[in-house]
C-alpha cells in the first residue's frame, strides 16, 4: 500500500485501539457490523502487545488497545479500541422530559464548567464554552438520535479538557440527586472502537522496499533482515513479493503463511522494532461504533439512583412490587439484591433491615 492508502487507512483507524487473539466462541459469534455498546463484546478476547508498532506507522493513536482473532472459517480481524477520556455520557431517565433534564444539566454542568448555563441552547439541548484562542474548550449535547440501531434519543454527553475525577463526581451527585439519569458512564468509560479485516498474510506481506522516518525515506537492508531470520527463525526467508513498474520491488517473509495469525502478528512487531520496517496491512474494512464500560449508577440498594441508600429507596421499591411503579434496569439490577432476577419482598426486607442497622450487609441473610 503506498502512504496515501496508509493515510487513508490511518483515518479510518483513528477513532479506536486495538488488542490480538485467537478463536473465542465470543467472537466467532460477532457480525460484521457491530451494533452493541456492551463491553461484554470483547471479555473473552485476548488483548496483545503492538509495542507501539500502530501508533508509529499512523495507524491509531497512543491509547488504543487490540485485539485479534480468525474465525473457523479463516477470517482474520483486528478490533481497536480508544478510550475516549475526555468524555462523559449520561442517559436521561424515561420519566423526565427531555426539555427539562436539559436545562437542568446545563446548570449541574455550569457549577463545575461555568458558562454552559449562559451559551445554553434550549432548542438544541446543547451548550458550547469556547477558550480566549476560540477552540471547544467544554460542550456537552443531547444525541437524540437512532445511529445504526442503537437508541440515543435519551443520551447526552459532556466533552471537556479538563477531565478531572473530582469534576466527574461532582457532576455525577448533581445529576443523580435531582433524579435525572438512569446511567453514567465517566471519563474514559466510552470508547470508539473499529473492525477490521485482515486478509491472510498480511501483515508479512508486501513489504515496501524503503522504510519512512518523519516522512523520509531510506533503504532497507534486506540482506541484514534474511540474516537475521535464518539465525532466530529457520524455516523463514525475505521473497520478492512483487515488482512494480520493472523497478520498485516488494518483499515478503517466505514460509510465515504456516504460522498462525498471532505469530505473524508477532513477528511483524519484532520485525519492527529490531529493522523499523513496517508491515503493509492494508485496507481494513472498518465501521465505527461506541463501546461502554461500567455504569457509575449500579450501586446494590439504590433504587432511586441518587448515589445513597436510605428509606425512601424502600418506599420506591415497594410500590414497584405492590403497584408496579416502573423501574428503569438499572435500578432494577440495584434492587435485586438476592439476584434472582426479579426485585421481591425479600430484597425490600433485607434493604430495610440494612438501613435501619439490622444487617451491615444487602446480602440475603
Amino acid at each position: 500500500m503506498n502512504r496515501m492508502m496508509k493515510k487513508i487507512a490511518a483515518a479510518l483507524l483513528a477513532i479506536t485501539c486495538i488488542p490480538v487473539t485467537g478463536l473465542t466462541a465470543s467472537a466467532e459469534e460477532l457480525p460484521w457490523y457491530w451494533g452493541t455498546t456492551s463491553l461484554e463484546a470483547v471479555k473473552d478476547l485476548e488483548r496483545v502487545d503492538d509495542h507501539g508498532m500502530l501508533t508509529a506507522n499512523d495507524y491509531t493513536d497512543e491509547t488504543h488497545e487490540l485485539y485479534l482473532y480468525e474465525t473457523q472459517y479463516g477470517h482474520r480481524w483486528a478490533l481497536v479500541v480508544t478510550p475516549r477520556t475526555d468524555v462523559i455520557r449520561f442517559v436521561v431517565r424515561e420519566d423526565v422530559e427531555i426539555e427539562e433534564a436539559s436545562r437542568q444539566v446545563a446548570e449541574v454542568i455550569d457549577a463545575y464548567y461555568p458558562g454552559c448555563l449562559a451559551n445554553y441552547n434550549a432548542e438544541r439541548h446543547e451548550s458550547k464554552v469556547e477558550n480566549n484562542e476560540g477552540n471547544d474548550y467544554t460542550y456537552f449535547s443531547h444525541l437524540g438520535w437512532t445511529y445504526h440501531g442503537e437508541q440515543y434519543d435519551r443520551v447526552f454527553e459532556l466533552h471537556a479538557d479538563d477531565n478531572s475525577a473530582e469534576k466527574e463526581a461532582g457532576i455525577l451527585l448533581g445529576l443523580a440527586q435531582r433524579h435525572l439519569i438512569s446511567e453514567f458512564y465517566g471519563w474514559g468509560q466510552t470508547a470508539h472502537y473499529n473492525m477490521g479485516d485482515l486478509p491472510h498474510n498480511s501483515f508479512l506481506g508486501g513489504y515496501e522496499p524503503v522504510k519512512y522516518t518523519d516522512g523520509n525515506a531510506s533503504a532497507i537492508d534486506w540482506d541484514s533482515i534474511g540474516n537475521y531470520l535464518t539465525e532466530r527463525h529457520p524455516g523463514l526467508t525475505v521473497e520478492t513479493y512483487a515488482v512494480y513498474e520493472g523497478k520498485e520491488i516488494h518483499y515478503r517473509i517466505g514460509g510465515a503463511e504456516d504460522l498462525s495469525f498471532r505469530e505473524q502478528f508477532d513477528l511483524a512487531v519484532e520485525l519492527w522494532e529490531r529493522f523499523g520496517i513496517e508491515p503493509n496491512i492494508g485496507w481494513l474494512q472498518t465501521s465505527e461504533s461506541l463501546l461502554t464500560g461500567g455504569n457509575a449508577l449500579l450501586k446494590a440498594g439504590d433504587v432511586t439512583l441518587d448515589t445513597d441508600i436510605t428509606i425512601v429507596d424502600v418506599i420506591a421499591l415497594n410500590r414497584n412490587i405492590m403497584t408496579g411503579d416502573p423501574l428503569c434496569e438499572t435500578a432494577k439490577l440495584n434492587a435485586d439484591l438476592n439476584g434472582n432476577g426479579t426485585p421481591d419482598e425479600t430484597d425490600s426486607l433485607n434493604l430495610l433491615k440494612y438501613i435501619v442497622g439490622i444487617n451491615e450487609t444487602l446480602e440475603d441473610v
